[in-house]
């Protein structure tokens, strides 16, 4: 995917935007000598194969490389969530936010046994809790944020 440069971008900013690795980003813009110099309206190019997500056919995925616990599975389709749930490239998702997005993350959370509380739509103190345990399990820096890793070791990815 293109995307264009603004001011104040740096590559590391547009890594942690999206939730790309920094290493990635770099990896694909071969024409790029030094990372820390790009201008404003210059396109450089993010990973595709980075942007969690969800496709038209539904849910399919393994969990993040590297990640302890064997999370991934083929995932077919999730009852009661249906339409477009609107994952963005990159989307991160924090306490407090509420939405049909949330909803879908509770769902796959209580899926895999992490999230017990009920499916409600809203990123609360449970939503957090179960996040956390994921993440302390995946070995994964403990937010309580969903971001890229997050969203691979779920296996929703586009």
């Amino acid at each position: 995917m293109k995307y264009t440069v603004k001011k104040g971008d740096s590559m590391y900013s547009i890594a942690k935007q999206f939730g790309i690795p920094f290493e990635e980003i770099v990896r694909v813009n071969p024409s790029i000598q030094d990372p820390d110099v790009i201008y404003p309206e210059q396109v450089i190019e993010l990973p595709v194969e980075f942007y969690p997500g969800i496709s038209a056919s539904g849910f399919t995925g393994e969990g993040a490389p590297g990640m302890q616990g064997g999370l991934g599975s083929q995932i077919s389709g999730l009852t009661g969530i249906t339409g477009n749930v609107g994952i963005m490239p990159g989307q991160i998702i924090r306490p407090g936010e509420k939405g049909r997005l949330v909803q879908l993350l509770q769902h796959r959370l209580k899926e895999l046994g992490y999230f017990r509380g009920r499916i409600n739509g809203r990123y609360g103190r449970e939503t957090v809790a179960a996040i956390t345990r994921l993440q302390k399990e995946c070995r994964m820096p403990v937010t309580g944020m969903v971001d890229y890793y997050v969203w691979s070791s779920l296996g929703i990815r586009s």
